[in-house]
């Protein structure tokens, strides 16, 4: 088995026909001055609907291609085109902060639980980035992220916290 799936690496990761090879060679080719792309974008990265038209080897990827589904296949790439490293370094740092905030955060055990299981998933996110792009699921996973995030922050301000506490203490049903 572990022949097998080193043999499947190798032949994914090496040669020209690689898929991964293939990815880095587009990678490349959007960051090439000739593709429009200038120094000045990498701080706050190329409007939306300017597409990711690139020449590769012989062939020229057009808007058509791009719209048939040939995206960069890097979200890291993707923010940076779109946001700059502006937009790359606020979503660093909102990862950060979730990871942080979900692993020092848990009252109690079960909620280390959780908090471990959504720490983890965000860490799998940011490897899956590296060759795909963000799509509606990975959205779910990160706004469970924060929800659960959220949850388990300290209210901002302390007197705020015992008013909510005390407007929620109903009597209970006898």
């Amino acid at each position: 088995v572990v022949a097998g799936l080193n043999q499947a690496v190798t032949e994914a990761t090496s040669g020209d026909g690689s898929t991964f090879a293939w990815r880095v060679e587009g990678w490349l080719a959007l960051l090439r001055p000739e593709s429009g792309w200038h120094v000045l974008n990498l701080f706050a990265g190329y409007p939306m609907g300017t597409g990711y038209a690139r020449a590769m080897g012989d062939s020229v990827l057009t808007t058509h291609d791009i719209e048939a589904g040939i995206i960069p296949h890097n979200y890291y790439l993707s923010m940076i085109l779109r946001g700059g490293l502006v937009g790359l370094l606020a979503l660093v740092a909102l990862y950060v902060a979730l990871a942080r905030t979900l692993l020092r955060r848990a009252p109690d055990p079960v909620h280390e639980g959780y908090a471990a299981c959504f720490a983890a998933v965000l860490v799998t996110q940011t490897v899956y980035y590296v060759p795909y792009s963000a799509d509606t699921i990975q959205g779910l996973f990160l706004g469970g992220a924060i929800a659960w995030a959220a949850r388990l922050a300290p209210v901002a301000h302390e007197s705020f916290s015992h008013d909510y506490r005390r407007a929620n203490d109903l009597p209970q049903p006898v």
